[in-house]
């Protein structure tokens, strides 16, 4: 602790900034733990050999999740999903269809039966959720978030909560499934 020239204490004066961010730490602190808790539930202690590019998109998926952060763990999962199965087909030698984008890769991955069924229709999902956030859509899009909270009857935030669970739990299971 810091002294002035007579030997008391200085007590260190938190500026604004400072005092709303303790505060919204303290607010979702609880909040915080169980995400973290949930992780650890979903997710085993593990290290998954991957590019490190892809890890990153991992881990930063996970850590915005925690924060609820459920637009960017929702993105950000998109984002390893493909980067992921990218790399398993260029390791298969099918360059070409590596280099599409997720849609592409997907209807590849399907024609040629390299996925179960139940997760590429999982991973087109959570892309067709994905993509109002990523690309202006008309007001009736189906699946815009306004159009899910008219269709479901809940709020935003538990219909983005719910998708970005679905999200990690997609991503955590594509990270350990290899492509036939």
């Amino acid at each position: 602790m810091k002294r002035d020239l007579f030997g008391e204490k200085i007590k260190n004066k938190l500026s604004l900034l400072e005092k709303d961010l303790r505060k919204y730490d303290n607010e979702t602190f609880d909040d915080r733990i169980e995400r973290i808790k949930w992780l650890e539930k979903i997710l085993p202690n593990c290290d998954y050999l991957m590019e490190f590019d892809t890890a990153l998109i991992f881990e930063e998926a996970k850590t915005s999740f925690i924060n609820g952060q459920f637009i960017a763990t929702i993105i950000l999962a998109n984002a390893f999903i493909e980067h992921y199965l990218q790399g398993k087909l260029i390791n298969k030698g099918f360059i070409g269809e590596a280099k599409q984008g997720l849609k592409d890769i997907v209807k590849f991955i399907r024609k040629n039966g390299m996925l179960h069924e139940y997760l590429c229709k999982k991973i087109n999902h959570l892309r067709q959720f994905r993509n109002p956030f990523i690309h202006l859509k008309e007001w009736e899009h189906p699946h815009r978030i306004s159009q899910k909270m008219f269709i479901e009857k809940s709020p935003p935030f538990y219909i983005i909560e719910k998708e970005a669970k679905e999200a990690i739990r997609l991503m955590y299971k594509i990270s350990i499934t290899d492509l036939n």
